[in-house]
């Protein structure tokens, strides 16, 4: 018979496990025996038994497969697809359900009994895997909301594969820091970043989570192709359904070599999520009889975050040019303070990005007022182009609370929307 290496305690002596597998097996071929029957009666295995998957086939999951299909994928811990008993002594300590106020979905898992285990090196500690199938070819990143009290229990192993394959990554993440108090954290975190999965449309991988430490506590992963998700700072839950990928009209407008092209606020052809603070903002349309096409398009929710080291969310504006030339850029915005007031611009011309511009609306003469900018400087935004090419203007979010109605491209530098109105 072929046993796994969990039945051994060494090279010469069956452990714990093999011990009760013997006496299962044993037992009612002594009884059948003694009872004068013959063995092969008795149990038709002999000689055809093979353990050497014991800890696999022993354990079972839920067989299901998450499928990643927006930018935030929630997996419950408990919900796992398969799972495997640890190796040697890992076979004690196993993951248990629990419940409590804290936690999200139905309960979370719990390293038991906690005896300060610990399973590293050659001693692999029990294992839940989580399918997982990919509607787009990106790269996302694995959080885990966990914790420990103790620098002794707050550490798992994480890792991923394609099905069958050898695992092509491992990481440790640990819970426990200076500043814990044993509260649900999103893991890594300081120096560390999450694991990276590189995955192609309709790859099904598996994400495993090795126990190192008994004691430890999980309550859900999260898959997430934003890479510039700090989850410390703002509440993954409040982004759950959003899209993969931020959404436009798809228009594509063409500039004149002698006039100007009004663009709406609210048709841009496509979009960028912000970064960082402003993750949970957004432009939202909002319907007015005063601004431009009956509508116009604020900076949400208005917290007064300033994203100065991360871009806001940005708008996508492609711009045909059917005649080389340099053509210049207005846009009418308005703000009620100097702290909702400013938007980035720039261009992206053959996947070259220029500087973002700064502009800002509101001034000593300010009302809330729409406005033209820029008003003071009269220095529009430019770029230069040759015949056909096509280039993409954006306008970045830079204050929350900020609106914006409408922009202009024209090809006279002298251009002054104010004596055309």
């Amino acid at each position: 018979e072929e046993w796994h290496g969990s039945m051994f305690r060494d090279r010469n002596h069956i452990g714990i496990n093999g011990r009760e597998y013997l006496c299962e097996r044993l037992a009612p071929i002594i009884d059948g025996v003694l009872n004068e029957q013959n063995v092969s009666d008795i149990d038709s295995e002999i000689g055809s038994v093979n353990l050497s998957n014991y800890l696999e086939e022993d354990c079972n999951g839920n067989s299901v497969t998450n499928y990643i299909d927006s930018q935030y994928n929630f997996i419950q811990a408990e919900s796992y697809s398969d799972c495997a008993w640890g190796e040697g002594i890992g076979f004690q300590d196993t993951w248990e359900f629990k419940t409590s106020n804290a936690n999200k979905g139905s309960g979370f898992l719990h390293a038991l009994p906690e005896d300060i285990s610990q399973y590293k090196g050659d001693i692999t500690g029990s294992r839940l895997d989580y399918q997982l199938e990919f509607s787009k070819e990106d790269s996302y990143y694995v959080w885990i909301n966990m914790k420990g009290n103790s620098y002794g229990n707050d550490s798992i192993s994480v890792g991923w594969k394609y099905e069958d394959d050898e695992y092509i990554s491992t990481q440790k993440y640990d819970s426990f820091a200076w500043s814990s108090k044993g509260q649900w954290e999103w893991e890594p975190e300081f120096t560390k970043d999450p694991m990276t999965i590189n995955a192609s449309a309709n790859n099904v991988i598996t994400l495993s989570i090795w126990m190192i430490e008994d004691g430890v506590m999980i309550d859900e992963i999260m898959i997430t192709s934003d890479a510039s998700l700090n989850p410390k700072t703002v509440d993954p839950h409040l982004l759950e359904n959003r899209a993969l990928t931020c959404e436009g009209s798809g228009k594509i407008w063409q500039a004149l070599s002698n006039g100007e092209v009004s663009i709406e606020a609210e048709e841009y052809s496509m979009c960028a999520f912000g970064e960082g603070r402003s993750i949970n903002h957004e432009w939202v349309s909002v319907e007015h009889i005063n601004s431009s096409g009956n509508m116009y398009l604020t900076a949400m929710p208005d917290e007064k975050v300033h994203m100065k080291e991360e871009r806001g969310p940005g708008l996508h504006y492609d711009v045909y040019f059917p005649d080389n030339g340099t053509y210049y850029v207005w846009i009418s915005m308005r703000g009620n303070s100097y702290g909702n007031d400013t938007i980035g611009l720039n261009w992206n011309l053959n996947d070259t990005e220029s500087d973002m511009t700064i502009i800002a609306s509101f001034a000593w003469n300010s009302y809330g007022q729409w406005e033209w900018e820029p008003q003071t400087s009269q220095e529009p935004l430019n770029i230069s182009v040759s015949e056909g090419e096509t280039a993409t203007l954006t306008v970045w979010m830079r204050e929350d609370g900020v609106q914006f109605d409408r922009l202009i491209i024209t090809s006279n530098p002298e251009y002054d929307p104010y004596e055309v109105a």
